[in-house]
């Protein structure tokens, strides 16, 4: 089942719209096997699943810890020079 029929569901048995942000988002997810990039909305929840456990995966490796870190590193040396620039 697609995660937008689930949200249909979910919304009927609750008796709540589901939020727009949700349903309007337009991310997608790149498929190595289609080719193609497909809409979050329109997986299935297991692909869904899957695609998530490999993202904490690889962050919980390392591999987009290190990114987060080198951008907070870049954040903090731009604010270091924009501090310098205005006390001259």
């Amino acid at each position: 089942m697609k995660l937008k029929d689930i949200l249909q569901m979910q919304s009927i048995l609750e008796k709540r719209a589901t939020p727009y942000d949700i349903l309007e988002n337009n991310f997608t997810h790149y498929s190595k096997s289609k080719d193609e990039y497909i809409e979050l909305l329109d997986l299935h929840l297991i692909h869904f699943i899957r695609i998530f456990l490999n993202q904490v995966e690889e962050y919980n490796n390392g591999t987009k810890r290190e990114r987060l870190e080198e951008i907070q590193y870049s954040l903090n040396q731009i604010l270091e020079d924009v501090r310098e620039l205005k006390d001259e």
